[in-house]
């Protein structure tokens, strides 16, 4: 299972934040950046009611909701495969459903991929909530991915400036795959394909 969070943040109205996520099904050969298959599961947009001070913040918050809704959804798989759900304990249970979450966050993606992550920042509760889902994804055996914005899926819902990822998405038959880690803006500059494969670039870490 994949999702993908994205999120607005018009700075002239910060309590006015969208939030997508995108959920759907694939096969796990997804994370060897092979070309898979993608059953959508569910496209959802819709305005989260907290106010946010900064991007980052409000894509912290779009991932939180990705993880909540695949946390269900993996939980629903695991039932639907002939298992008996002990409510008690579903983490082990959801663990068994593979899944992962991409992002084009490098805040939320280098935090979550960080051994130690120390909550800090001027928006306290969103750290501590990242620290929250830290945990979850840990407990749930949930690798996160980045991938530049030309490849991730959710933008167009959020950035209407880009639309090309929808197109591309059904012109190949609904077909996807996580390219290596390239910014937007340096395969641009290549004149590399969105999808296309190239060394790694080393990325800067998340400022602390």
């Amino acid at each position: 299972m994949i999702v993908e969070p994205s999120s607005t943040f018009p700075a002239s109205n910060p309590c006015q934040v969208e939030v997508l996520t995108v959920r759907a099904l694939t096969h796990q050969h997804l994370l060897k950046g092979e070309m898979c298959k993608i059953s959508l599961i569910m496209w959802r947009s819709s305005k989260i009611e907290r106010q946010c001070r900064s991007p980052g913040g409000a894509e912290t918050l779009a991932t939180i909701e990705c993880e909540d809704a695949m946390y269900a959804i993996r939980l629903q798989l695991f039932e639907m495969l002939g298992n008996k759900v002990d409510v008690r304990a579903t983490e082990p249970q959801v663990a068994l459903i593979p899944a992962v979450i991409v992002t084009d966050s490098t805040n939320v993606h280098d935090r979550m991929r960080s051994e130690i992550y120390v909550p800090k920042g001027p928006e306290h509760r969103t750290a501590l909530e990242l620290l929250g889902l830290k945990e979850s994804i840990v407990r749930t055996r949930t690798p996160i991915r980045w991938v530049h914005s030309g490849a991730q899926l959710a933008n167009p819902m959020t950035k209407d400036s880009e639309q090309q990822q929808f197109h591309r998405f059904f012109a190949l038959g609904q077909e996807w795959k996580i390219p290596l880690m390239r910014s937007a803006r340096n395969r641009k500059k290549d004149g590399l394909d969105p999808l296309e494969d190239v060394p790694a670039e080393p990325r800067p870490s998340a400022p602390s």
